[in-house]
């Protein structure tokens, strides 16, 4: 897994404009304007999560090639990887914490 960068989701959106020329794949592109209007993962855009914006670019982002793209999908399944590790451990806690309250 790659080293993970601060970066926040509104600048890894800014990147995959610059690279992903003439223009951003058609199904790719409402999940690449979603993640322009936030800035981590605790975010929402309408309903949905950064975390479901994320995904939902992974898997449609098939015709975005090449040493960027694969360096910046990398850094976005790190950063999922990594709240679902932090979301985990929290849901951990709290079970623990509720389990010594009765």
């Amino acid at each position: 897994m790659p080293s993970l960068s601060l970066r926040s989701l509104r600048d890894i959106a800014s990147e995959i404009e610059r690279d992903w020329t003439p223009k951003v794949g058609g199904r790719a592109q409402p999940y690449v304007h979603a993640m322009k209007q936030m800035q981590s993962f605790n975010d929402r855009f309408c309903i949905d999560s950064a975390r479901q914006v994320v995904t939902s670019f992974l898997n449609t982002a098939d015709t975005w090639r090449g040493p960027v793209a694969r360096r910046v999908k990398d850094e976005l399944r790190a950063m999922l990887a990594l709240h679902k590790k932090f979301k985990l451990r929290q849901y951990r806690r709290l079970q623990e914490a509720a389990r010594f309250r009765f």
